[in-house]
């Protein structure tokens, strides 16, 4: 027979948060709101730079054989997917922001779930980038590697 193992996670009706504990989630929500921000110009950067980019390369390609070797909509494409990956963290870095001030301003839990929750939807999807910049990496190395031993 096997074991079901659940965790249970108990919670008081109202869980104490102390003005300390409060206070460190006002100064974090200022950091993140400013962190978001900042997120969002950089974001809208890479947007333009790619719909440009889609407009410039078609005559660079002319002028400079080495850009004909890849086309132009492609480069423009990824930088399209690469904004709108960018997007998603900060997206929930925003919605932590917005959530503790209300949280703290009305006591209310629910706007402190909801920016626990956005918290941890970034914290999710920054790793699973940073495990797919990991393998990225592992296989270019393995390229790198496998091109350089062809050399010899």
């Amino acid at each position: 027979m096997e074991e079901e193992i659940t965790t249970e996670i108990i919670t008081p009706a109202n869980p104490p948060l102390s003005t300390e504990a409060l206070n460190f989630l006002s100064i974090a929500a200022k950091w993140a709101k400013f962190l978001a921000i900042v997120g969002f110009v950089l974001t809208g950067f890479m947007i333009i730079s790619g719909i440009t980019l889609a407009f410039i390369m078609k005559p660079l390609e002319t002028q400079i054989p080495v850009f004909a070797e890849v086309p132009g909509f492609l480069v423009s494409l990824i930088y399209l997917i690469v904004a709108g990956i960018s997007l998603l963290p900060v997206l929930f870095l925003n919605s932590f922001a917005n959530n503790v001030p209300k949280a703290i301003k009305r006591n209310d839990g629910a706007y402190l779930t909801k920016a626990s929750k956005s918290l941890k939807n970034l914290f999710a999807i920054i790793g699973l980038l940073t495990i797919l910049a990991l393998v990225l990496y592992f296989f270019a190395f393995l390229l790198i590697g496998g091109a350089a031993l062809m050399a010899f």
